[in-house]
């Protein structure tokens, strides 16, 4: 298996988006820790069509995380709180003010640290949920309810 990149994963998500959505159609998207900034990266510097009509992110490092010195190298960059992808992402944030952001927070995450940075997002709505881990918050039952209320 092969290392791949944060902007090649959003060209592939890209691709996915162009090649199995119909142009008409407004998406949803859901992103899980890394997932949360691609998803955000997608809708602020790609979607070009505005169709993105809402964000949900689970334990996702809003702001980097300190951790990133431990990533594979490919990814690096995209997690490192001073890198090019986190600058980015906060300094054009304002772009998206028109799309909700639901935030879910795992309150026991000890891959997004420090904790501040799951909560960097001032303007979404965010879920705490203490006690919850890093995966583990994907198969919390309270999870399951917060995403599904808010794509309703």
């Amino acid at each position: 298996m092969h290392s791949i990149d944060f902007t090649k994963i959003v060209d592939r998500f890209e691709r996915f988006v162009g090649d199995e959505v119909p142009t008409e159609a407004s998406i949803s998207l859901v992103g899980h820790s890394l997932g949360g900034l691609v998803a955000r990266w997608y809708a602020q510097e790609r979607d070009r069509e505005r169709r993105v009509d809402r964000i949900v992110t689970l334990a996702t490092p809003h702001a980097g995380t300190g951790l990133a010195r431990f990533t594979p190298e490919v990814l690096r960059d995209a997690l490192d709180p001073l890198g090019p992808t986190i600058t980015q992402l906060r300094e054009r944030r304002s772009t998206l003010s028109a799309v909700p952001h639901v935030n879910i927070v795992a309150g026991k995450d000890l891959l997004v640290r420090p904790r501040s940075s799951a909560l960097a997002l001032d303007d979404a709505a965010t879920h705490e949920l203490e006690g919850v881990g890093h995966n583990e918050i994907l198969y919390f039952p309270k999870t399951a309810r917060l995403v599904v209320d808010a794509l309703r």
